[in-house]
């Protein structure tokens, strides 16, 4: 979200809503999906994520991984990206 506010385009990626409410399973898949930086490859952004190092929850994936992904995952869907400031971001 607000990478998209900087690049003027809409990454398309789900909302933290959207992902909240999934089942385990498909949040599990779309957050590595995300780890493995697909939606940012699809607009050129190459290693935004280092997956290898920080997708180390989804190997110790249980339902307290889960419960606690879900419980940050509502937290951000109360984050506002236009509160940002202006930086420059090179890519």
């Amino acid at each position: 979200m607000a990478l998209s506010r900087y690049l003027g385009v809409k990454l398309g990626a789900p909302t933290f809503s959207a992902l909240a409410a999934t089942d385990g399973e498909t949040l599990k898949r779309k957050l590595g999906e995300m780890e493995s930086g697909g939606i940012f490859r699809q607009y050129g952004i190459l290693n935004l994520l280092e997956g290898d190092f920080f997708a180390w929850y989804l190997h110790a994936w249980d339902r307290d991984v889960e419960r606690a992904l879900r419980t940050l995952i509502q937290r951000l869907d109360e984050y506002d990206p236009t509160t940002l400031g202006r930086v420059k971001i090179y890519v």
